[in-house]
């Protein structure tokens, strides 16, 4: 019989937990369950390193396709933009910079001082090691370890001390080694994107911005003890090596092996036997550990690998999967795991998307769920999932892809307000698709095809409405050489727009070069 390694969430959350309760994890911290410590926004001081309060950023593009250099070495993609950090450390953007439309403060800015929209990459900063966007803010690490943030604001989410919303980047902290928001790729609601957290190089998980009532049925809880809204960094915990974001909490792995959690109070609701079902979950609004012996955490917070390579899910009733696991994810339902001899395995959801239940297929062939793990694909090194589509880049280099594509949500007037998917007489989903393969490729693809070679790094994202509305799905691709190339959706409701980066408003249903490579 395996032996169990965690303690189950719902146990910790409803105080019955066997090997420590909600009094002796809060007696723990007790340092933390006051007023936690606060730094002074660093823009408020003179800067060390000379730079002002506000990044002096390049001035006005030309008209024509500005001079890129290139060989990339990252590159981070979100709704409305995208982000390449260069191996000269510079940083650079395009896509839209949200100007002119009521809902502006939602969306994040490009960071080059200007709400106007870049149809090709401007340079924003120098000296950059990390950088990552978001659907409403942006991040960049510099090499002194300083932490500069800019877009939206209205939660506090820069840590800035303010609520103003930055055009260019502002210095926040310093000694910081991560920094990570939830919805990175922008797939749930306004509220849950709009907290930041980071880890120092000495260990300490700092976080700020929202925190307390969502606009669901559900609360947002920092991980401070609290249900405010933090304008400048509180320290949460210390010798973090990992955090993971959830929607309305988060999960952090400490240097000992142990995998702490914390959430707000919040109403799952379920269909079951012709009627909804609903579950009330406590808050814990401090982290409480869950789990010892973990090497890892998934991106998508769904799964922990133990130390020696089991595979456990992490919902309210904690199993055991797989065995010989070396990463996990998973997204609405379909779920991916890459064993240490590089196979890909899959199992769950694996159905046609439509608007209430997107998400991609499991690439076996079929569209019937799995209820155990099938295997997918050899020698892989990474898989990621997003809205209907999953890649999976092998130890070669080559890009591989399946699912639905793109499926723009269309607008029914029968249904006022509500978006859904027209169907062809095959019974598939019409609209954009761009699922490529050696014809051309325009459909569904049930099992994996091939799109690029020699790629080290893949970025998919789409555009996403308050009230759920989704279009412009894209996805850019990192080559070993350092060339970025991009393919999917350009524009949104003909505004000119290059959210691609390569100057036109055209969809691309194949890659285009955007930054050249060696």
């Amino acid at each position: 019989m395996k032996k169990r390694v965690l303690i189950s969430m719902f146990a910790i959350i409803f105080l019955i937990a066997s090997c420590t309760s909600a009094s002796d994890a809060d007696a723990d911290y007790e340092d933390y369950a006051g007023e936690p410590e606060q730094l002074t926004p660093a823009y408020e001081s003179e800067p060390e390193n000379g730079y002002p309060g506000e990044y002096d950023h390049v001035a006005e593009p030309p008209a024509e396709s500005p001079a890129v250099p290139r060989n990339a070495v990252a590159i981070s993609a979100a709704s409305t933009h995208a982000l390449a950090l260069m191996e000269d450390g510079t940083l650079w953007a395009w896509g839209w910079g949200a100007a002119g439309r009521d809902w502006d403060v939602h969306h994040s800015l490009i960071g080059d001082g200007t709400t106007e929209r870049r149809n090709w990459p401007v340079q924003i900063m120098e000296n950059v090691t990390f950088t990552v966007a978001g659907h409403h803010h942006s991040f960049a690490i510099t090499t002194d370890g300083a932490l500069w943030a800019w877009g939206g604001n209205q939660y506090g989410q820069l840590g800035d001390g303010t609520t103003e919303t930055r055009l260019s980047p502002v210095r926040i902290m310093d000694d910081v080694v991560y920094v990570t928001m939830p919805s990175t790729a922008p797939n749930s609601h306004v509220g849950d994107g709009v907290r930041s957290y980071t880890i120092r190089s000495d260990g300490g998980l700092w976080a700020w911005g929202h925190s307390g009532i969502n606009d669901v049925p559900w609360e947002v809880a920092l991980g401070d003890g609290g249900l405010e809204n933090r304008y400048t960094p509180v320290l949460i915990l210390e010798n973090v090596v990992s955090v993971v974001p959830t929607h309305n909490g988060g999960f952090v792995l400490t240097d000992d092996g142990t995998l702490w959690n914390w959430h707000g109070w919040t109403l799952l609701s379920s269909f079951e036997d012709g009627e909804f079902i609903s579950t009330e979950i406590e808050a814990r609004l401090y982290p409480a550990p869950i789990m010892e012996n973990v090497a890892s955490l998934s991106s998508c917070a769904n799964f922990a690998i133990t130390t020696d390579g089991e595979l456990w899910s992490l919902g309210f009733e904690p199993a055991w999967i797989m065995d010989d696991v070396a990463y996990a994810t998973a997204l609405s339902g379909a779920n991916f795991a890459i064993t240490t001899n590089g196979t890909l395995w899959a199992w769950g959801r694996n159905r046609l998307p439509d608007h209430w239940h997107p998400g991609p297929l499991l690439g076996d062939g079929t569209t019937v769920d799995r209820d155990e793990p099938v295997k997918i694909l050899e020698n892989v090194a990474s898989v990621v999932a997003l809205g209907n589509n999953a890649y999976a880049i092998t130890a070669d280099g080559a890009l591989w892809t399946w699912g639905s594509g793109t499926l723009s949500s269309l607008y029914s007037e029968a249904e006022e307000h509500m978006w859904s998917y027209a169907y062809n007489e095959d019974g598939f989903p019409e609209g954009k698709r761009w699922l490529l393969d050696d014809d051309g490729g325009t459909g569904i693809r049930l099992s994996p095809v091939k799109i690029l070679e020699n790629v080290v790094s893949v970025s998919p994202t789409y555009f996403m409405f308050d009230h759920g509305f989704v279009r412009g799905f894209r996805t850019f691709a990192l080559t070993e050489c350092g060339a970025v190339w991009a393919w999917g959706e350009n524009d949104i409701w003909d505004q000119g727009w290059s959210l691609l980066g390569d100057g036109t408003s055209e969809y691309r249903p194949d890659p285009v070069l955007i930054i050249g490579g060696e």
